[in-house]
């Protein structure tokens, strides 16, 4: 969920973005919400798990398995 700073509200809470979008009067002028929509959005890293492949490497006496993510 995507928050902003609120400059109309008294302490200048943070608020989120679909509460903007639904209650405010102000959201045309606010600076908040304008710098919030010209941001690039933020890309989720996948979480598909098969495709990312553990590697298992043995070291030479230590008799232990490391296992790379």
């Amino acid at each position: 969920m995507a928050y902003i700073i609120c400059e109309k509200r008294k302490g200048n809470p943070k608020v989120n973005v679909e509460v903007c979008r639904r209650k405010c009067k102000f959201m045309e002028e606010c600076k908040s919400y304008m710098k919030y929509l010209k941001a690039p959005p933020l890309e989720e890293p996948s979480l598909d798990v098969g495709s990312q492949t553990a590697a298992v490497s043995h070291h030479e006496g230590a008799g232990e398995e490391v296992q790379a993510a």
